[in-house]
């Protein structure tokens, strides 16, 4: 067996204030990636096994892509919304 005694929790970054919710979004990413590489890890290397383990990892690397782009937009938005919203000269 391979797996590492290093903890995943003492792997992510502490995250404060605004950038909790991503740090926290961060450390499920990291956790399924180590979980993922040591699974890999702990079968038998057959070009199959490593096909899956390539659409996995890439999978996931695209899902916490889309996580981190999610969350960055929505830190774009106000935090409230304007009374009344005007456009053409219409309100």
């Amino acid at each position: 067996m391979h797996r590492s005694t290093l903890s995943v929790g003492r792997l992510a970054t502490p995250f404060v204030g605004r950038r909790h919710d991503l740090g926290e979004r961060s450390s499920r990413c990291l956790q399924d990636l180590v979980r993922l590489v040591e699974d890999f890890l702990d079968q038998r290397v057959t070009p199959a096994a490593m096909c899956q383990f390539e659409r996995a990892l890439q999978k996931l690397l695209q899902g916490f892509g889309r996580t981190t782009l999610e969350w960055t937009v929505n830190q774009l938005e106000p935090e409230e919304l304007p009374a009344q919203v005007c456009l053409a000269g219409e309100c």
